[in-house]
């Protein structure tokens, strides 16, 4: 269990139990639909998940990505979290580079990216508008509709829970 500072609630980090749990159940499948209809009109819904599982890194992080922010350094595709353009960090030690997971390219990440940009897009998730939270308000409330059953049948507390 890990305490927040100055906080009366402790923090149950998900194990790979968890995780496995989770990805397995209806709701999931729901919430990261794979059909090519999905993946066409909003390949957020199907990218953004899969990113957050292979990579660990923030949902807000994700979202706000730009096209250049996924680079090749010293021979690795990696994501560049970092504070350019209008971007936020949650600290400025969040700056890093994350490499992206063999999977990632296999379902077609690079192909993706290189379709935005030959359209003409900065943004890897173009259709994320920025709202209170960052670019990740919009999403996060629509897939928590189809997370959040699975949550309270499990007895977990939302605020209380983190990867």
């Amino acid at each position: 269990m890990l305490k927040k500072r100055g906080e009366n609630y402790s923090l149950r980090l998900y194990v790979p139990k968890d995780i496995q749990h989770a990805v397995g159940r209806k709701e999931f499948a729901k919430a990261i639909d794979t059909s090519e209809v999905v993946k066409a009109r909003t390949p957020h819904n199907y990218r953004i998940p899969l990113i957050g599982l292979t990579s660990g890194m923030r949902i807000n992080e994700i979202c706000q990505l730009f096209l250049d922010d996924l680079r090749e350094v010293e021979g690795v595709l990696c994501f560049d979290i970092n504070k350019k353009k209008e971007k936020r960090l949650k600290t400025t030690s969040s700056a890093r580079l994350i490499p992206v997971h063999p999977e990632l390219v296999q379902l077609g990440l690079i192909e993706y990216a290189n379709k935005l940009k030959d359209a003409g897009h900065d943004r890897l998730f173009p259709l994320l508008k920025s709202g209170i939270r960052g670019y990740s308000t919009d999403f996060g409330k629509n897939i928590s509709k189809y997370l959040n059953p699975f949550y309270f049948f499990e007895g977990i507390s939302i605020n209380a829970q983190c990867f």
